[in-house]
This record gives C-alpha cells, structure tokens and sequence, in this order.
C-alpha cells in the first residue's frame, strides 16, 4: 500500500525533533504551573468574597434576632404592663422570673433565642419602661465598633 508521506516529505526524527517535543513537554508543565496558579487565586478570591458575604448574613441574622426578641418583650409587656428588668433578664421571657401575681404567660420566646449569630449571649437592660439589646458581634467583646445595639436610635442625654 502507499507510505502516508506529506507534501513536504517525510517526517525528520532526528535529535532535533526529540528536542521540540521536550520543549512542548517543558511549555506544557509552565502552562500547568499558571493554570494552578490562576485556579489558586482564584479560588482565594471567591472563599474572601463568601468569608464576607458570610459576616454580612450575621449581621442580618443579628437584626432579625433583635425583631423576634422585640415581638417577645412586647408579649411580657401586654401580661406585665412592663418589659423585664435588668435583674430579671432575658430569661424572663422563657422562665417565669416569680412574683408576677400570676400573670406570666409564657414562655415568650425560647431559650435559644437569646443567643446572637456568633453564639454569645445577646445582653439586655431594662428599667421597665424602655429597653436596649445588644450583641457584642464578630469579637465577641462588648464595647467595641462592631457591637449591635437595638433599638437603634440613640436618646441624647
């Protein structure tokens, strides 16, 4: 049968032609190498983005906490013409804190409620008449920026 030949003649196998596809070999390791590299940075961009994508979701979680924990106080308040004190605590709305002449109703809320999106107790303080919740945040320390308070309106002194 006929020898498959090109138009322009056979094929060298010399040296030479085993060093061009040592060179190819070579070229496809670096292309490789950048490919993993690109892939690398890549994958560290998107992990940055949803690591903060994430911290964002807390804080709504955080605010959506806060609402749920102001519809339970507003349910003590109508038994108790009150919110609870300081003393009495978020506890209060899961636990009848005792002397309240039988008009506790609850539980209000439940005890895993009272715990932020970054597991720490939210703190909570009450003369009765008007109240603050606050979530210490990422940190976890009270005090710091990154602290929620709610309500959020600050009363000027």
């Amino acid at each position: 049968g006929p020898h498959p030949t090109s138009a322009s003649g056979p094929h060298p196998t010399s040296a030479s032609g085993a060093d061009r596809s040592g060179a190819n070999a070579g070229l496809s390791m670096i292309e490789l190498v950048i490919v993993v590299a690109i892939i690398g940075g890549f994958t560290a961009m998107v992990i940055s983005t949803v690591i903060t994508a994430s911290e964002g979701v807390k804080e709504k979680q955080a605010r959506v906490a806060f609402n749920n924990l102001e519809s339970a106080l507003q349910m003590y308040r109508l038994n108790h013409f009150k919110f609870p004190t300081t003393e009495q605590g978020l506890d209060a709305l899961f636990k009848d804190p005792g002397r309240t002449r039988g008009r506790w109703r609850g539980p209000y809320t439940k005890p895993d409620l009272i715990i932020d999106p970054w597991g720490e107790e939210v703190a909570y303080e009450s003369d009765g008449r008007r109240y603050k919740l606050i979530s210490a945040g990422k940190d976890s320390e009270m005090g710091t920026t990154d602290d929620s308070i709610y309500p959020e309106e600050e009363i000027a002194e």
